[in-house]
């Protein structure tokens, strides 16, 4: 029988990642393919729908491209969070959880969660200068600071240290016997 059916978490959460994984990267194909539509007559002609007569379509698109870049950037973070989810639940599945690797990604996971929070942060920014562009109006942003994802963030990275000092003591332990 293999290994992750004798633990149903372990089952789950790498059920789970792996679909995480597929939509994701599904949502990146998708946005790429987005992206590349713009410059399109299609898609030109629906930007001109929304500008004044004679404007030009230049800025808007350059925007929509920064925009879409930006959320790819986004999309890509979360997926390589899962993916390195993904690869540590399936050391811990080969009892090697405290391996270098695992500690490694963990720092990683860590890093990449504050590329997201702060790409979180700053979207409503990048949506507001976006809508006068577009010719829409909407109310200026309000700050709210993601502060369960900060101290989210900061316990992935203080459980990084836990198992640097937890893969240090084991080595130190199999050193003594």
């Amino acid at each position: 029988m293999l290994k992750m059916f004798r633990d149903p978490l372990l089952f789950v959460a790498q059920a789970l990642l792996m679909a995480c994984i597929a939509l994701l990267t599904l949502g990146l194909a998708g946005g790429f393919i987005g992206l590349l539509a713009i410059p399109t007559p299609y898609c030109q002609h629906q930007i001109a729908g929304f500008l004044p007569m004679g404007a030009s379509r230049l800025w808007p698109s350059l925007v929509i491209v920064a925009m879409g870049c930006f959320a790819l950037v986004l999309i890509a973070a979360a997926d390589a969070i899962a993916l390195l989810l993904l690869r540590i639940v399936r050391a811990i599945a080969a009892h090697d959880g405290l391996a270098p690797a695992n500690i490694a990604r963990i720092s990683r996971i860590g890093w990449l969660m504050l590329l997201f929070l702060a790409g979180a942060t700053l979207m409503p920014y990048a949506v507001a200068m976006v809508n006068p562009v577009l010719g829409e109006t909407a109310k200026p942003p309000v700050f709210d600071p993601p502060i369960n994802g900060l101290l989210l963030t900061l316990l992935v990275f203080i459980l990084a240290r836990v198992f640097r000092q937890g893969a240090a003591l084991r080595q130190d332990l199999e050193g003594t016997v």
